[in-house]
């Protein structure tokens, strides 16, 4: 049975940034912990919200502050993948922290503390699921490792492959095709998924700029 300190440790830079001055002293089981933490994770995945509180919960008790937020900071960006979960659950960390600076006992976990870890375990669970950035990533790490698979490099090859709408005024190759602000206006600078301010820019202003650009009355 492997054991060490809880949460942290002396030295430790904390979530704030700031140095974590003194250790907590228990010792506790890291088995223990790593299963409590894969518990939360997996059950957030799940979406089980009450699995989910339970073992952010027990995990705070067992392993402290320090390792809860940074495993539930963690899954935000992991498992969810989306602002609404990342920015809910950096707000409710930051109002955990908040509350522990009110507290004469920095190692204290008060009731109101615990509701912002039970608060962010349910949010995380009932978020929409999105793990595209960690999945990415290990899919980039295989095409380094394994770029003589054929699969692998016809996929390389498939990303590497760049639309002609990227070849504008901006890089060499498109002002060598002579493209200008005229190809600008019209292909380079659209958006997909536009908001409605959007949409009416570009029809009451945008339209403008492209007419004067085809003029050749402006340049950028």
């Amino acid at each position: 049975m492997k054991t060490g300190k809880s949460g942290i440790v002396k030295g430790q830079i904390g979530l704030d940034g700031k140095k974590v001055v003194e250790a907590v002293e228990e010792e506790v089981n890291t088995d223990d912990v790593g299963l409590l933490k894969s518990a939360l994770q997996k059950y957030v995945r799940r979406g089980n919200a009450v699995k989910a509180m339970w073992f952010a919960s027990r995990l705070l008790d067992v392993a402290g502050a320090w390792s809860t937020w940074k495993r539930l900071l963690t899954i935000a960006v992991e498992d969810c993948g989306q602002s609404n979960a990342i920015l809910t659950c950096d707000v409710l960390y930051r109002m955990f922290m908040a509350n522990r600076k009110q507290e004469t006992d920095q190692k204290a976990v008060t009731w109101d503390m615990r509701r912002c870890v039970t608060c962010a375990a349910k949010v995380l669970a009932d978020s929409p699921k999105d793990r595209r950035a960690d999945s990415f990533l290990e899919f980039r790490e295989a095409t380094i490792r394994c770029a003589d698979d054929a699969e692998v490099a016809a996929k390389i090859a498939e990303l590497d492959e760049m639309d002609d709408f990227v070849f504008d005024i901006h890089t060499r190759k498109g002002r060598q095709m002579g493209r200008g602000n005229e190809h600008w206006y019209g292909v380079s600078s659209h958006v997909e998924n536009p908001v409605k301010g959007e949409v009416d820019w570009e029809r009451d202003y945008v339209s403008i700029l492209a007419r004067l650009a085809k003029e050749k009355r402006v340049t950028w």
